[in-house]
């Protein structure tokens, strides 16, 4: 079954996602980051890390170096990519306002909800949309605690 994780209450966004890409990487589970290109830059910039032993590998949706082949984590801003990966993503860290077409491909999705009226709306939205589509949801309160990732 196809499993919907949301994690809310989110007071940093680009740091808690990379903190998701970090935990999916230990594990060893390839993940497709889904967001506008502006935030992927950022998150691109963070993955590099403040020292070598925090660095991910990670390639960014158009590069063709063989990096994007064989990397574990990609940074893209539509799921239609034609990009080759060796390794079939299985995550999708969603952070875009939507929903996205051809999430269903993934057998697990992660959304990131920010604190705020606006982003709780979306994330509502969301979370109703995934479960008519039966997925099975599961959330976090990271303003409660911190996420289990």
């Amino acid at each position: 079954m196809r499993e919907v994780t949301f994690y809310f209450n989110v007071a940093d966004l680009l740091g808690h996602a990379c903190n998701l890409i970090r935990s999916a990487q230990r594990r060893g589970r390839a993940i497709v980051v889904l967001a506008e290109k502006g935030l992927l830059e950022q998150v691109s910039g963070s993955l590099w890390g403040k020292s070598p032993e925090s660095f991910v590998p990670h390639g960014l949706d158009g590069d063709t170096t063989p990096t994007v082949r064989y990397s574990q984590v990609l940074l893209t801003s539509r799921l239609d990519s034609e990009v080759n990966l060796e390794i079939a993503p299985d995550v999708l860290l969603n952070l875009l306002p939507g929903v996205p077409m051809g999430c269903e491909r993934f057998a697990t999705v992660l959304e990131v909800v920010a604190q705020g009226d606006l982003p709780r709306e979306s994330g509502r939205q969301r979370w109703k949309a995934y479960s008519n589509e039966g997925w099975r949801i599961k959330k976090s309160d990271v303003a409660d605690q911190k996420a289990p990732i």
